[in-house]
């Protein structure tokens, strides 16, 4: 049982979190309202969340003093990452990406999100899509996805970016959005942009050109 009382500062329940099982059914958060003032460390092991039990990272006033946390993983796969939904902050002096370590199903599906002015986000992989894709710039859509929101107004946000992971990444590979999630699927385009791709564990896929808060987001 925690107490929100208790932690190292109110509303959060501890200062860092490490998850370390190698059981197959992994960790699941049964936990309201679960910040973490400090980082989130995924060692081994799956942590479970859920829309009523989600995890919080980081000190979400993204306007404040506090830096606060970050994700980590330690070995990322099919076993070890965060099946469900993740809150992180971004603040708004600072734009590195950060880590959401996601994945559904076996499958470890990254994203990073670098943010201009500051934003809080909640993030969630899935492997499955019932979108289509506009067919004139894009086919073949990926049933891997992700889903983001941004989760209020604080901050200033005024541009962001991605970093897609995934073994089914290539170089052929588009980055493509939707207004919702079963939606017409199509190229970034605030301002339209160029991919990079890197090889690596997994593969990962990034924006050339920032978009701006114009976007879905």
């Amino acid at each position: 049982e925690w107490s929100l009382s208790s932690g190292p500062s109110s509303g959060y329940v501890l200062w860092g979190l490490a998850i370390n099982n190698t059981s197959s059914a992994g960790v699941t958060l049964e936990v309201p309202n679960f910040k973490v003032f400090g980082s989130v460390s995924l060692v081994n092991g799956i942590l479970h969340t859920s829309d009523t039990y989600p995890i919080y990272t980081g000190h979400d006033d993204v306007m404040g003093t506090f830096n606060g946390g970050n994700y980590s993983i330690t070995n990322p796969g099919p076993l070890s990452y965060i099946d469900g939904p993740c809150f992180h902050a971004n603040k708004s002096d600072n734009i590195q990406f950060k880590l959401f370590p996601v994945g559904k199903n076996g499958k470890y599906t990254p994203i990073w999100i670098s943010s201009t002015g500051g934003a809080q986000y909640k993030v969630e992989a899935f492997d499955t899509n019932t979108g289509t894709a506009n067919t004139t710039n894009a086919s073949n859509l990926s049933s891997e996805r992700w889903k983001v929101e941004r989760v209020d107004t604080g901050g200033n946000l005024s541009a962001y970016n991605v970093r897609l992971g995934s073994d089914l990444i290539d170089a052929t590979k588009l980055i493509v959005h939707a207004a919702t999630e079963s939606g017409t699927y199509d190229i970034v385009s605030t301002p339209a942009s160029a991919t990079n791709f890197t090889a690596g564990t997994p593969n990962t896929l990034q924006l050339a050109s920032a978009q701006t808060s114009a976007g879905f987001l």
